[in-house]
């Protein structure tokens, strides 16, 4: 459940994900605070920023540097 993916998030020494003073303050995964959840069906996991840092979707991560050229691409989202 959410605690238990929060308290995995800390075995591989990843911080709270927090949000200006507030140790918790991002709402958009598990190592901040979710406010919108069920204890038994979560609807959350790690956010953009852990997931970069592990490593996820990996083929598909393209850093850019701005003062170097620009780059055109096309945006898409996890929902389709």
């Amino acid at each position: 459940n959410f605690v238990h993916l929060d308290y995995i998030g800390h075995n591989f020494n990843m911080a709270h994900s927090g949000e200006g003073t507030y140790e918790y303050g991002d709402g958009t995964g598990v190592m901040g605070f979710a406010s919108t959840f069920d204890h038994d069906n979560p609807l959350y996991c790690f956010n953009a920023a852990k997931s970069w840092w592990f490593g996820w979707y990996s083929d598909r991560h393209v850093e850019i540097n701005p003062i170097e050229g620009s780059m055109m691409g096309k945006m898409i989202d996890t929902n389709h």
